[in-house]
């Protein structure tokens, strides 16, 4: 395969959830599971199985994981996933990794073998049923938002690649707003963490867009489409 996938690794109740975004999104991608034909989504002829073992790093090798553009590593032993994550990690030094941990301890280690973000599970599902209660209203209007369905207005973000005329600029001198309608609610670094002016007298506005930076926008289809094009061209 000469296409560039996301790799898919276990396809547990973890592993359905993350193939089922992708399907939505449209993006291509394909699962690397021992028994594929136990998976409830074994019968559909949309999502591309591939039967074999995620640690052998031969297997991950003839599926050109050095072309792939990001990894999930959602096997249902952390020791596994270590051994996943640090052979792809070799491989394709450019790859986005993400992997899950069902052990807090375990964390460390997977960021250590090349993971750029681990997820526990129960940890997140703790948070989010937590937030629902305490904060119902933010819950649902993210949702919605990052959803999309059936809702005009989401979230999406836009890289700034090298040679956009916004970068050293701010937002306010960008004019984003103004030219495209899109709302800009955050700017994460290329490590994607959220970028935060020391200074609280400041506001997001006066933060400088560098390259390699990503925009979190919300809007509708046309905005976000016109704010594509203006951080790439400047029109």
């Amino acid at each position: 395969m000469r296409e560039s996938f996301s790799k898919q690794c276990g396809c547990g109740d973890v592993g359905r959830e993350v193939a089922l975004e992708f399907k939505r999104a449209n993006v291509k991608f394909l699962i690397i599971d021992r028994e594929p034909e136990s998976s409830s989504l074994a019968r559909d002829e949309s999502v591309l199985f591939v039967k074999g073992d995620a640690i052998d790093d031969e297997v991950l090798l003839e599926l050109n994981i050095e072309q792939a553009k990001g990894l999930v590593s959602a096997l249902p032993d952390d020791e596994s996933n270590v051994f996943v994550v640090l052979t792809a990690r070799q491989l394709n030094p450019r790859l986005t990794i993400v992997s899950q941990a069902e052990e807090e301890r375990t964390v460390r280690k997977l960021l250590k073998a090349g993971a750029n973000r681990v997820i526990s599970p129960s940890k997140i599902a703790g948070h989010r049923m937590a937030s629902i209660i305490l904060r119902p209203s933010v819950v649902n209007f993210l949702d919605v938002m990052v959803d999309g369905a059936a809702f005009s207005m989401r979230i999406e973000e836009v890289p700034v690649e090298t040679g956009s005329p916004l970068v050293n600029k701010n937002l306010r001198e960008a004019g984003i707003g103004q030219h495209t309608g899109a709302i800009i609610v955050g700017i994460n670094g290329p490590d994607g963490r959220t970028k935060v002016n020391p200074s609280a007298e400041t506001t997001l506005s006066t933060v400088p867009i560098r390259e390699n930076d990503i925009l979190i926008a919300m809007g509708n289809e046309e905005q976000l489409k016109h704010l594509r094009n203006f951080v790439r061209h400047g029109r």
